[in-house]
């Protein structure tokens, strides 16, 4: 059963068609679960476990296929935790992080928290090969059994761990009570006056997309629109953000909306491929391409680690870019300048022509003098 008042849960009932589910709603065998950035969606298992999805998450709940009484959650990725309320009893769940399938038991009042990213990595070729998965788990309170296969772990209270692609656990240590998100999300000011007003615009049972969409064609506070886009980037469509990145106007969120689409992209080969599309529908093949390649980013090694190498480097290609008629490009053009040298507002992309091109021949000029240095990768 869910508890979803104030939050945004959507599950997906047909391929790429996410529907937002109420609060108290009961949910099949099987349902796919997408918890939206900035909420917290609580979920009553068969069992009396108890599933929170933190900020932007998706799994799968159902029961385990070799116990027909235990439920299974499934993570492709995002902050869940599991906790169990009993006063008594231990609970089981089955619980598959990124194909390492395992099976947790929760002592009285523990809870067994698990986060699982695969982070933006520079260069990373995003679009065939998605970067491996970070896996780490917590049992913040309480004493918590991890078994995979004939290996069985036994945590007390207060250790985190990390668990490998491969199933095995490593680099046990103390929890570290600032992790940010099991406590509480933090938001930030924006998302603090967004989160509450959103919900308001998604009706229980409406497909999440169009709704979204006439948020950011008609609501009057730019932080409900800003929102509404990155909710709308995680059920498939991340047109609002790379579209946000044409538009002056939004130039103080241009570096978060690319921070979102370069998770949104390094999440799995078929997300990429959809930001590179729509990157390439809303620009044109060759500036869309552009695009793609400017938001993978570059790693030391293409850019160079001396100043002999930094002189014939990608940093060459990333000036052409600054030169770009097109805004998006300079825009992401110009994040990778500053990633690059580790300094902030170094070209302004939305600079006239005669500004841009006298800031880019200063920077020429540092380059060839050695004076840029690669003080950002």
């Amino acid at each position: 059963m869910v508890n979803a008042d104030d939050s945004l849960l959507v599950m997906e009932l047909e391929p790429g068609d996410w529907t937002r589910v109420g609060s108290g709603e009961q949910l099949g065998l099987a349902a796919e679960l997408l918890s939206l950035p900035t909420y917290r969606t609580v979920i009553q298992l068969a069992n009396g476990l108890r599933l929170e999805l933190v900020g932007l998450a998706r799994v799968e709940a159902k029961v385990s296929s070799m116990d027909p009484r235990m439920p299974r959650v499934d993570i492709a990725y995002g902050k869940v935790i599991l906790l169990n309320a009993s006063e008594d009893n231990e609970r089981d769940c089955e619980i598959d992080v990124a194909g390492t399938i395992g099976r947790v038991t929760i002592a009285p009042g523990a809870l067994m928290c698990i986060m699982a990213q695969r982070p933006y990595t520079p260069g990373s070729d995003v679009f065939n090969e998605s970067p491996p998965m970070e896996i780490t788990a917590y049992a913040p309170m309480g004493s918590v059994t991890w078994m995979t296969g004939a290996d069985r772990y036994e945590f007390g209270s207060s250790r985190q761990w990390d668990i490998t692609p491969t199933g095995d656990i490593t680099n046990l240590r103390n929890y570290q009570r600032d992790s940010g998100w099991i406590e509480g999300i933090r938001l930030g000011a924006w998302d603090d006056q967004a989160s509450p007003r959103l919900p308001q615009s998604v009706p229980v049972g409406d497909e999440a997309w169009p709704r979204l969409m006439e948020v950011m064609e008609g609501n009057n506070l730019k932080e409900v629109r800003a929102l509404a886009a990155r909710c709308s980037a995680a059920v498939g469509h991340p047109d609002p953000l790379i579209a946000s990145l044409s538009d002056e106007n939004q130039n103080m969120i241009w570096r978060d909306n690319i921070r979102e689409l370069r998770e949104l992209a390094s999440r799995g080969t078929i997300e990429a491929s959809n930001v590179r599309q729509v990157m390439i529908e809303q620009n044109g093949e060759r500036v869309g391409e552009d695009l793609f390649l400017l938001l993978r980013g570059f790693d030391a090694d293409s850019v160079g680690r001396t100043d002999e190498e930094l002189q014939t480097g990608a940093l060459l290609e990333v000036f052409e870019w600054l030169e770009s008629e097109s805004l998006p490009v300079r825009v992401l053009a110009t994040m990778n300048l500053e990633e690059i040298t580790g300094r902030s507002d170094i070209f302004d992309p939305t600079d006239s022509p005669t500004r841009r091109r006298q800031t880019l021949r200063k920077i020429r000029k540092q380059l060839r003098d050695n004076d840029l240095r690669l003080s950002g990768i």
